[in-house]
């Protein structure tokens, strides 16, 4: 076991329409301290490893 403080993990499964296969986008990150920026840094990268824009990121949190 690690001396890790924070640990934080997006995952993302999903089912390809094609041919049905599972997929899983998967992104974490270990460290003492991980800061509001690192948080959303990593939020953005895994959003967009997930197939979204960064403009539809902002457009959902943006919607009224």
């Amino acid at each position: 076991m690690d001396n890790c403080l924070e640990h934080v993990e997006f995952s993302y499964c999903f089912h390809d329409q094609d041919d049905g296969t599972m997929h899983e986008v998967r992104n974490s990150k270990r460290k003492e301290c991980i800061t509001a920026d690192e948080l959303c840094e990593m939020f953005v990268d895994f959003m967009t490893s997930a197939g979204y824009s960064e403009q539809n990121i902002w457009d959902y949190f943006n919607d009224d």
